[in-house]
Order: C-alpha cells, then structure tokens, then sequence
C-alpha cells in the first residue's frame, strides 16, 4: 500500500538503497531522453547566410509571432515622406558678426569722412589725411569701386547722412534674417536685401552703390539652424504611430526548401527561430542535460517523500517508462504534416495525445503519480518547443483524464475518459478561435483533433497497458473490468456447476463494493475478488450447502475432521485455479485470505459431541489472515451474507443488524484484522452499509391472510 509520508531518513540516504536496477533505468531513461531532445534541438546546419544554399529542409520546430523589421522599416520610411527637419530661430551669430561687420564698416566710413571734414569724434584716433589719403582709405580700407567723382561726393557725407544710411541697411538686414533664415537660403537672403536696397526711392544711386559694395564684404550667417534633437524627437513621434509588421510561424510550417537560395525573409524567420545564433551542440547538450537532472531529482525526492523502498522503486521506474512513452508520442506526432496552411499549423499540436502518460499513471498507480507525470510531461513539452497553449490545452487534458480515471469501474468508462479529454481540448480550441477570431472552418478542424486526441489516447493506453502489467507484475482497474465479464470461463463454470455459490458470490460482491467505497479501499478490485472468492468450490460443489438444494447432505455420512478438511480446502484449491487461470495477484491474495485463520464453527462443534479433546486449532482455516482492507471487507461480506441468508428472510431488520454487529465482534475478537490497517472507523461504517442493504434484501415478509391460498392454487 501507499505509505504515509516516509519520515525516517532523507532523501540523500533512501537514494543509497536504490538497487542496481533502479539505478540503470534511471542512467538509461536519462540517457534515452537526452538523445531525444539533443536530436531535435540541434539543426543539422548551424551556418546561415542570406544568399547561400538551404541544405536541408527547414520546418519551424516551434510556433513563434516575430517582428518583419524590414517591412516595418519600410513603412516607417512610407510615414517619413515629406518630414521638414526642424530648425530653431536663433539670430545670435548674425548679430554678434554679421551686423558687427556692418556696424565696423560705417564706423570705418564715418572716421575717414569726418576727418575730411575736421570734425573728427576724437582726434587721438582720427589724425589728419589728405584728400588722397582719404581716397585711398575708401578704397583699400572698405574695397569701395568708385570713380574719383563719387569718391568726392561721398566725402561730402555728413554724420547724419551716415548714421541714417547705417540705419537702414541694418533694419532691412535685420528685417529679412529675422524672419529666420537657413543655410541653403543665405543666398537668396542676400539678394533680398540688395533688391530691397535697390528699391529704396529714398537713397541716392551713391547711397544703394556704397551700400551694395559694403554688404559684399559682408557674411551672412544663418538665423535658424538645424536642430538635431527636436528632428529627432519629431522622427521618433511619428515612427512611434507606425505598427510594427508582425508575421507569425506556426508550428511546422516550412521556412524555406533544401536548395533554395537564403532570401532576407528567410534569415529573418529562422533568427526569429533562433536557428541563426551560433549555438554550440556542447552547450545545448549541457542545457538538456541540466534541465533532465532538475526533473528526475524533482521526480525522485517526490516519489521518495510518500513511498519507501520497494514501492518507490517500482514507482520510479514505472514513472521514467511512462515519460519515455510520452516524450515518443509527442515526437511522433508533432512530425506529422497536415499541410503548411496556417489553419492546418495552428491546429496540429492538438494531434499528439499527451493524456497518454497521465491515463498511464493514473491506471496503473494513483492520481498522485499521475500528477507528478502530468506536470514533468507539461515542463517537457515546452523545452521540446510548443507554445504555451499547446502547454495549457495538455495540462487541462491530462487534469480531466487524472478525474476520470478515478472512477474508473466499467468498460465504458473508458469511452467518458476519452470523451472528456476531448471536450477539455475542444474547450482550449474554441476559447482560441474565439480570441484569435478564427473562422469556422479552422475552429471545426480543431475540435475534430481534439476529440481524435482523446480517442487516441485511450486506445494508446489500452494498447499499452497488458505489457506494462505483465513487465511490472501489477494489476490495473481495466484488467479487473476485464475479469468480471461474466463470460469469463470460471465465472461461466460457477454459474452452471455451482449457481448457489454463484448467486452467493454475486452477493457478496456487491455487499464488499459498497462497504470499500465507503471506507476508502479499492472498490473495483473487492467486487473481483468477490466474484471468484469461492471458485476453490468448484472441485466439490456439493459439500457446499447452497449447491445442495434437494440432495442430502453429503457431511452427514462423514467424520467433522473430513468434513473441516474439505470445506477448508476449498481456499487452497480457489488459489491454485487462480494461479492456473492467470489471476492477478491482487485477486489471488482475496481468494486466500477471505477466510483468514478462522475456525470452521459449526464441525467444530459437531466434533467436540463426538470428542471432548478435539482441538480447536485442528478446525481452523490454514491461510493468512486478511492483509489488506479489501480482504477484511471481503471476510466480512462473505460472513453476513452467508449468515442471514440462512435465516431464509425470516429475520428482522434490527436482528439483521444484531447478527452483523456479532459477526464482526466475533472476527475482530478472534484477531482476524490484527494484521491489516483496517480501523474500527472503517468496521462500523462496514456494518452500517451491510446492515442497510441486507435489510432490503433479507427483510422479514409479512404473511398475508390469503398466503395459505395463494400457496394451496399454486399446487393445485
């Protein structure tokens, strides 16, 4: 049985008892596993280049929704069409050098002119020219291109004049920069001004020709400038309003042909994939490794932490087979090409029956285990690269198989298992074509596969199972369905050979499946011991009182002691027809102990008449006492069942409940539960179901006035 959590050493210690066996299955299994995902996460090509030659076919291993960073640079170049950069006004270089020039310029003018005139501002800086000196200052000093006549007419120029002239080409200078003016437009600014100079009715041909002369010395810089941090933010505000351009790769979708050219969108998808990356085998073969080391020492300190040695050894080995199994189911089938449509891709993971493995442990061990290989199953499958709905929609399924296998106890429970597990599927594939607003037809196609998974699985399971039962010596709810067909040769033999015990077994049957699903045992494998508890009667039916009906008893011609031996024999005999017909151990071991070492009351009785020195131990059962609480129910029911029948209907409800309490308090004073982790708990909850369905079944009748002539019409 299942152990309570196992408290007397820890892990590392209990690890040191594993057998040798174990301890292979664990480096072989490892190893198998290895191999598995080393063989597909590794891609036979590791070097990819746009423009070179695909040797090998290459399938996404894996669903991926990537970013096409191309087609999304494309339409953000579409978005930036007819973008201005953005330039700020700033008028300070103008000021601080252009205008500066023009300022120094009239400066220049108004020293050299009023000095002509002896009127210089300050003569430490205005010393005396002649009329020739001052010529040749505005020639070579302000590069001015005059005739002697003009130069002579500019010297008649008084301060005024200047200060007014200087006036006027700053405002209009100022006018036009400030209306802000970039560096490819200085140009035309330039000539602007000129023109605007030139337009001028106020100015004298003498004023707009110094005028033009002076500003082509001058430089004009730009009054707006590039401003390189504004663009950019502007740029990144539209880029930021443009959608990405996302494509997604379904899981086995063909990325590109052995042969064929390497294109960009190619690249681009198996970088999505990570196949362009420069992964080292060596490296990926120490992440699968580590990743396997963390889930068998996560599955073995589980397994430890409820079963001790034995049963943690069998639990082990039977939990890395079926792990194995799983990891081969969903290799397989995640090969299968139902075509490169997306429809088809986004479906296909529905295919691989994962519920496999979890049926497989929740049969052939507990819900417990099945859970532990439901969530080592779920860890695999998504390092083997499906995606996290393949993951959810394979935890969901194995969950529903794990509830369902439960109550497990007829053949066509086995089709709700499938059924439910389909539905689970179902349920995942219509809540994603909602979301992803698929069409009807890519919705169809997935509830087909989901309920094929289901099947599948099953149909895997059953297929299965026989082997593991027979490598693993262990019996399963759906061999114990299998042995109570009641075309089953020995059950055929006790129907026609023996139906008293037939009818009697059938009873005791359905009395020890209620009183076990009540107490919690195994309610399946009680009604099958139940069923052949008795076939050791086969070899003698008719010492058997049910069989007897109108023949006379054959123990009254013989000894108590033969009588014992006989009656006894038939559980030796029982466990060697069992053998012989291939009966579970499980079954074997009821067939053995539903008597324990009981004493054969009655002959025991008849023998003391006949020899006050008869002793008791000559008259009691040579088997085991019950080892299990199926055995213990199954003593019980045989007990009471056989009890009130002999009353022949005659007894009352609380003296069937009397003769019940009795029969227990008799066994368990006799010790016959001394040895299995039966609990008065479960004795009392034993006698309440007993009592309650032997009362509508052996009740006492009421005689009714016309008994008599009902009984008289029937002979007639």
């Amino acid at each position: 049985m299942t152990q309570d959590l196992a408290k007397h050493k820890n892990w590392p210690e209990k690890l040191k008892e594993m057998t040798i066996g174990a301890k292979i299955a664990v480096v072989v299994s490892f190893i198998f596993l290895w191999g598995i995902f080393f063989w597909h996460l590794v891609p036979e090509q590791t070097s990819w280049e746009v423009g070179g030659v695909a040797e090998q076919d290459v399938h996404a291993d894996r669903s991926v929704t990537y970013e096409d960073k191309e087609a999304t640079r494309l339409k953000e170049k579409e978005a930036l069409k007819g973008f201005q950069d953005v330039y700020t006004l700033s008028l300070v270089r103008f000021n601080q050098i252009s205008l500066a020039t023009v300022d120094n310029d009239f400066d220049e003018l108004n020293r050299i002119i009023v000095q002509k005139k002896g009127k210089a501002r300050n003569s430490s800086e205005a010393p005396d020219l002649t009329l020739a000196e001052q010529k040749k200052a505005l020639q070579e000093t302000l590069s001015l291109t005059l005739s002697a006549d003009e130069l002579d007419a500019l010297l008649e120029y008084d301060d005024t004049k200047l200060e007014n002239l200087h006036k006027n080409v700053v405002a209009v200078m100022s006018e036009i920069m400030g209306a802000g003016v970039r560096e490819n437009q200085v140009g035309a600014a330039r000539n602007q001004i000129l023109e605007s100079i030139s337009g001028d009715a106020s100015l004298s041909d003498l004023d707009k020709k110094v005028l033009d002369q002076l500003l082509n010395g001058v430089t004009l810089y730009p009054t707006q400038v590039y401003d390189q941090k504004a663009t950019q933010a502007k740029k990144d505000e539209i880029i930021k309003q443009v959608d990405p351009v996302w494509h997604t790769i379904q899981k086995g979708q063909l990325i590109v042909n052995r042969g064929e050219v390497i294109t960009a969108a190619h690249y681009e998808a198996m970088t999505a994939l990570g196949y362009t990356t420069d992964r080292s085998p060596v490296g990926i073969g120490i992440g699968i490794g580590l990743m396997l080391l963390i889930l068998y020492v996560s599955l073995i300190r589980y397994l430890l932490r409820y079963y001790e040695k034995a049963a943690f050894i069998k639990r082990l080995k039977l939990c890395l087979l079926i792990l194995l199994i799983n990891v081969l189911l969903f290799t397989l089938f995640s090969a299968i090409r139902v075509g490169d449509s997306e429809m088809a891709l986004r479906q296909v993971y529905l295919l691989a029956p994962v519920a496999t493995g979890v049926l497989l442990a929740a049969v052939l061990m507990s819900s417990r285990e099945a859970l532990a290989i439901l969530t080592a199953t779920t860890f695999l499958y998504v390092f083997y690269g499906q995606d996290i709905l393949a993951a959810v929609a394979s935890l969901l399924a194995g969950l529903v198989a794990v509830s369902q296998v439960r109550h497990l106890q007829r053949r066509l429970d086995l089709g709700r298992v499938a059924v439910a597990v389909g539905a689970s599927l179902a349920a995942v594939t219509v809540a994603q074509g909602i979301f992803w607003e698929q069409n009807l037809t890519v919705i169809a196609l997935g509830l087909g596969f989901s309920f094929a998974n289901g099947i599948a699985a099953v149909i895997i399971t059953l297929g299965i199972l026989p082997y593991i039962e027979k490598a693993f010596d262990m019996t399963t709810s759906v061999s114990l369905l299998e042995l109570g067909d009641q075309s089953n040769t020995l059950l055929k033999r006790l129907m026609l050979e023996a139906p008293g015990t037939y009818h009697h077994s059938m009873m005791v049957a359905n009395l020890a499946e209620a009183a076990a699903d009540a107490i919690g045992a195994d309610p399946l494998l009680t009604r099958i011991g139940a069923y052949y508890h008795d076939i050791g009667k086969l070899r003698r039916p008719i010492f058997f009182a049910e069989n007897q009906f109108t023949q006379k008893n054959p123990h009254e011609k013989i000894s108590p002691m033969l009588s014992t031996l006989i009656i006894t024999s038939h559980v030796k005999d029982g466990v060697a027809m069992a053998q012989e017909a291939g009966l579970p151990e499980s079954v074997i071991d009821l067939i053995g102990q539903h008597h324990g070492n009981t004493v054969v009351r009655y002959f025991y009785s008849e023998a003391q008449k006949l020899d006050s020195d008869a002793q008791e131990k000559d008259f009691r059962y040579p088997q085991k006492k019950p080892q299990s609480r199926e055995a213990a129910v199954l003593m019980l029911a045989d007990s009471v069942e056989a009890a009130v029948r002999s009353a022949g209907g005659k007894l009352s409800a609380g003296q069937i409940e009397g003769v019940v309490h009795k029969i227990i308090q008799q066994k368990l004073a006799d010790g016959q539960f001394s040895e299995c982790p039966v609990t008065f708990r479960d004795l009392h909850e034993t006698g309440e179901v007993f009592s309650r369905m032997l009362c509508g079944i052996y009740h006492k009748r009421i005689e009714y006035p016309d008994s008599k002539e009902l009984k008289e019409g029937g002979n007639a």
